[in-house]
Order: structure tokens, then sequence, then C-alpha cells
């Protein structure tokens, strides 16, 4: 029977097909072998995110933004392969409320014959949060000093409030916003425009791409006065010999703002001991700055100190 079979033409031709297909699969597995290759920097998408816009919800964070995939196949399919043919994403449509989540990575790759053997990032934590908006004071924050005989009066903003859009949680962060004025070596009034930056309680500025403003600077109208420091003499009671005492004021010159002209005219401020006050059983007395038209005092002193020391 073996012998009809192989003196039969037709066999043997099917059965050189059998073999040379053999062969051939042989030849091809050992010239382009199946294979498994990682490809890194695949991008992690979120998807189906309808719910969260809906719902006044933002992504705020998330933990994983690329992954590496290991792909399988033969050697000449996936050589071809790259992080573009592959879709890694996360699927966020059952988030509704303020929260952190944990969703499973899922894949789809660009190919009939190459096939994702595995994702090195299995899960991706998301955490969102509401969406609001708080109006808050702009303030001023001055730095520097202005050339001397000069001193800041006013400065004063275009706008005093500003409305900061964002995540709750990261606006419970924010204590103060403030537009910085840097008056260093001025002498003259001037405008400018000045930057408006967000600050927590501590001081520290509030940088996110997730906390928007209405406005990112604000224009400010700076004006000075002229500053003079004048000093103290004291005028002792009638009666009372002044070179008997050694006096001592506290501080013994104050600064003081005012127009050009009333200054160059102001050489000295006299302060006058009541006549009542008995330096016999006291030395020491205070004695309150006199007004004068169209001055003012800085530093907030309001009074001096007096010493009398007999010698």
């Amino acid at each position: 029977m073996i012998k009809k079979l192989f003196n039969n033409d037709n066999f043997l031709r099917a059965l050189s097909v059998v073999v040379a297909v053999f062969l051939w699969m042989y030849i091809v597995s050992l010239n382009n072998p199946q294979v498994e290759i990682p490809i890194t920097g695949v991008d992690i998408e979120v998807i189906n995110t309808q719910n969260i816009d809906e719902n006044n919800l933002d992504i705020i964070s998330v933990s994983d933004t690329k992954t590496t995939v290991k792909v399988f196949g033969r050697m000449s399919e996936v050589s071809g392969i790259t992080a573009d043919d592959i879709k890694v994403y996360i699927d966020a449509s059952e988030i509704y409320s303020a929260n952190n989540y944990y969703l499973d990575t899922h894949s789809e790759i660009n190919s009939n014959s190459v096939v994702v053997s595995g994702i090195d990032t299995k899960t991706v934590t998301i955490y969102v949060d509401y969406i609001q908006a708080i109006e808050k004071n702009i303030d001023i924050l001055v730095v520097g000093e202005p050339k001397n005989g000069f001193v800041l009066k006013e400065a004063i903003p275009a706008f005093d409030k500003v409305v900061i859009k964002g995540p709750e949680s990261m606006l419970n962060k924010v204590s103060n916003v403030k537009a910085t004025l840097d008056i260093t070596n001025a002498n003259s009034d001037y405008s400018t425009v000045c930057p408006v930056k967000l600050y927590t309680a501590n001081g520290e500025v509030i940088a996110s791409d997730f906390l928007t403003t209405t406005v990112t600077d604000v224009s400010v109208e700076v004006k000075f006065n002229n500053s003079k420091n004048i000093p103290l003499e004291l005028l002792l009671p009638e009666g009372i010999n002044a070179e008997q005492y050694d006096i001592k004021l506290s501080p013994s010159a104050v600064d003081v703002v005012g127009n050009v002209e009333l200054l160059n005219q102001l050489e000295k401020i006299t302060l006058a001991l009541n006549e009542e006050a008995d330096i016999s059983t006291n030395n020491k007395f205070d004695i309150a700055l006199p007004l004068i038209e169209g001055i003012e005092y800085l530093g907030g002193v309001n009074t001096i100190s007096v010493e009398l020391i007999e010698k």
C-alpha cells in the first residue's frame, strides 16, 4: 500500500507541497521570529470626561501621563511599531464628584498582526475637584526706597479687586493678592504696571495652571512727597537757666513731608516745656509735637521724650 502511494504522482506532489510549506515556515521562523519588545513614552489619555465638565469639575492631577507598553508579534511587524501606533487610556465616564479615583489602564494598537502583551502602568490615580470663583482685594506691596528727600505719598491702583477661579482646594490656599511696586530711587510722580500674584498665609507665591485670574497686572499711579529731617530744640520756661542742664530729646530730629517751599523755610522745630512743669521734682517729660500747617510728621511720631540732667 505504502509503495503504491509513493508510486502515485498525485500523492508525491501533495507531499512535496506540504514539506515545502513546513520548510518555508521553519525558515521564516528562523529569519522572522516572534518577539516581544517594549515601546516607551506612550501617552496615557483620559477619555469620556463629559461628566467631569457637566458637574463643574476639573482634573487637578494625574499620577502617570506616560508609560511603557510591551508588544508581541513577528519581528518584521513589531520593528515598525512606534508610540504613536499605541493608545493607552483610562475611562473617566463614572466620575461625578470631587475625589481621588484609581482607574485601570486599557490599550489599543494600530496593527492587525501585532498585539499589546503588557502595560507597565496598571492603574492611574487622578484627583478631581470642584471649580469655584472668589473675589479678593489687591494689596500694593511696596519694595525699595525712593531717593533721599522723597517719601511715598500714595499708590493708587486702577482697580482694587480680582476674581480668582479654580479648584476649591487650591482657592482655599489663597490668603491674599498683591501687586508689587518697586520705588527704588524714585524721585517724582509716575505711572507703572505692577504684576499681580497670589500668596498663601505664609507669604509663599502660588503658581498653578489650574488657577486663573481676571487680571495678571494692574496700572498704579505713584505719588511722592518731599521729605526733610528737621532737628528739634527745647524752650524751657522763663526763669529756668538752660545752661544749668543737659537737655536730651528722643528723638532729637523728626522726618516731615510737605511742599518744597515749606520745607525750605523750616530749619528747626521748637518744643516748649509747660510753665507749670516742676523740674525740681521731675526731670522727664513727654511733649507733643506742635501742629504746623502744611507739614506732616512721618513714622507715627507724635510725642518727644525729654530728659533734663542737671550739670
